[in-house]
């Protein structure tokens, strides 16, 4: 940090973006891509083979991308049946403002 420059705090809701009325408006997907059990299961129907289910899944970092989506980093821990090791995997998943804009995306 230079000799004038000072450290900022910001307040954690300036930073949360589901505080954020115009970003929930823009990506009303989000919401849901943050919330754990949600996105285990949707994880596990789009990605997972027959007999696998992710276990746990914790959202991390979402990346905004104005005016066109949002890039939420996932963790997960996935299971064959229900006494097989578990599988760790870091992922990311793109949240679009509706299923029209991913489909122009794909």
């Amino acid at each position: 940090m230079s000799a004038g420059a000072r450290a900022l705090r910001a307040d954690p809701e300036v930073l949360d973006p589901l505080a954020n009325p115009a970003v929930t408006r823009a990506l009303p997907g989000l919401r849901a891509a943050l919330e754990p059990r949600a996105m285990a299961q949707h994880v596990t129907r789009a990605l997972c083979a027959p007999g696998w289910r992710v276990v746990d899944c914790r959202p991390g970092k979402a990346t905004l991308v104005p005016g066109e989506s949002a890039i939420v980093r996932l963790e997960l821990s996935a299971r064959r049946g229900a006494t097989a090791p578990v599988a760790r995997a870091l992922v990311t998943a793109r949240v679009f403002r509706s299923r029209r804009a991913w489909g122009e995306h794909a």
